[in-house]
């Protein structure tokens, strides 16, 4: 912390203003303590610079430092301040008459709802997201306009609003022939996703087996994320054997492309599979693999479940001493 701090003094006084030449010199080396992940020094040193491009009413640099801020305070978790850095960059970019200025006003509008959406904001996100995909159409950006409605869809399937999701897949393959293949593969994903939670299995797995069959996916974790849906179908109708099969697999390509967060989902889905087929001894088996991971700092806050279920499972076997520990560990988690 000393050194970073020493560092950023000794950037500080560098920072000199005056015209936009020297704002945008005042911006690059902002970047460059960005750039060292400092993001305490970072954020000094942008509000500094942002009071000289409020002075001069450059709103093409207001717009930037607002999205760094934004971007700062999003990652700290400081969601409220991100989304007021956010707006105030929104509207300073539509402002400012840089033609460059747009990919980060679109920007902007996607972190926005992204945002609101983790906070269960729906409509405040879908008003972002149709305002990026409008700047972006006014501005001939095609591909910001696949990324943002790739985001709707998203957040479409998060509010479980499933037949919405489907409509917008439809209607951006009408819209968008040319579509990225990776584009393809993330849609063919949310697809399956939507009808999966429809039970409609059928035509979940075929677009799930689109994914897996198609080489754009090697390499990504949409790849893992569809062998887990076809292996929680399987288990949802009661197959059981062929549901581990899947599993397994997205465990060995988890473990080949390092994608933690996939491969604790395969350890706590054989986990639950095991202890519906009442085989505690292997169900805790994976469930202590899965809580390794979380252990180790590699998961998020929705993993604190793999506590809960552990618990369940040495409750069940009468192991009530064990149980308490880890419901303890999951309340504790939580907080």
């Amino acid at each position: 912390m000393v050194k970073k701090l020493i560092y950023f003094f000794i950037l500080f006084p560098l920072l000199t203003y005056g015209s936009s030449s020297d704002l945008e010199k005042s911006y690059d080396e902002v970047m460059t303590i960005f750039n060292t992940d400092d993001y305490m020094a970072t954020k000094l040193a942008a509000l500094e610079v942002l009071d000289q491009a409020k002075e001069i009413q450059d709103y093409y640099h207001m717009c930037k430092l607002y999205y760094l801020l934004g971007y700062i305070s999003e990652y700290s978790d400081d969601f409220g301040k991100a989304i007021i850095y956010y707006l105030e960059g929104s509207r300073y970019g539509q402002l400012s008459s840089e033609p460059n200025i747009h990919k980060t006003v679109i920007s902007i509008h996607k972190n926005l709802a992204t945002v609101l959406g983790d906070y269960k904001h729906y409509r405040l996100a879908y008003k972002f997201i149709d305002e990026g995909v409008q700047i972006a159409l006014e501005n001939g950006l095609n591909s910001q306009v696949e990324s943002l409605l790739n985001n709707k869809t998203h957040e479409l399937l998060e509010e479980e609003n499933y037949q919405g999701a489907l409509e917008l897949i439809d209607s951006m393959r009408v819209h968008f022939p040319n579509i990225s293949k990776s584009r393809q593969v993330a849609l063919n994903n949310k697809e399956g996703v939507a009808y999966h939670n429809l039970d409609q299995f059928d035509k979940a797995l075929e677009s799930y087996f689109k994914v897996i069959s198609d080489s754009t996916s090697s390499g990504m974790d949409v790849y893992a994320i569809c062998l887990q849906n076809i292996g929680s179908i399987y288990r949802k109708t009661g197959n059981n054997s062929d549901a581990l099969d899947k599993y397994r697999s997205s465990i060995t390509y988890c473990k080949a492309h390092d994608f933690s967060r996939w491969l604790f989902e395969g350890y706590q889905l054989i986990g639950e599979t095991f202890e519906a087929m009442n085989m505690s001894d292997s169900s805790l088996f994976y469930f202590h693999k899965a809580i390794e991971l979380v252990e180790n700092g590699d998961q998020d806050a929705v993993s604190y479940e793999v506590y809960h279920l552990a618990s369940q499972v040495y409750s069940r076997r009468g192991d009530y001493k064990t149980a308490l520990k880890y419901k303890e560990l999951y309340s504790i988690r939580l907080e």
